[in-house]
């Protein structure tokens, strides 16, 4: 099978994950914004808010990246949209294994020049395509 037939592209999350962020998201948000409420205002001090401010600030952009990651394969190789954006190109795997935790899927690949312990790299599928294609991968790159 050639790079070219894996060709797919989609979210990298399912919409049960990404739902769950969002909701989950909202309510850390909703919750700190309660106790910001309920405290007695002036005496929070500086560094609670900023400690308040930055945790939601940090949930909000882990809530936008698991909306809007995306994991595109092509013949270059497979590549993921994220915080920290993945690309392995076809000629660096070494093997690939499906993760087919439902909700979860995940394709973890082996890179060839990671040494002794190898080097991981884990691709997310939020797509039936996504995970038909990952099976198919991970098929055409067995454990040797």
């Amino acid at each position: 099978m050639q790079e070219t037939d894996f060709y797919a592209e989609g979210p990298a999350f399912s919409s049960l994950l990404r739902y769950l962020g969002g909701v989950l998201g909202a309510l850390v948000a909703l919750r700190s914004l309660s106790l910001i409420v309920m405290a007695d205002l002036p005496a929070l001090p500086l560094l609670g808010w900023g400690l308040v401010l930055g945790a939601n600030l940090i949930v909000m952009i882990t809530v936008y990246y698991l909306w809007t990651a995306r994991v595109r394969i092509d013949q270059a190789g497979i590549h993921q949209d994220w915080l920290f954006p993945k690309t392995v190109s076809w000629n660096q795997i070494e093997y690939a294994k499906f993760i087919g935790i439902p909700g979860a899927q995940r394709l973890v690949v082996r890179l060839k020049n990671g040494g002794a312990m190898g080097f991981l790299k884990s691709f997310n599928a939020g797509s039936p395509l996504l995970v038909a294609r990952f099976r198919a991968i991970a098929r055409a790159y067995p454990f040797r």
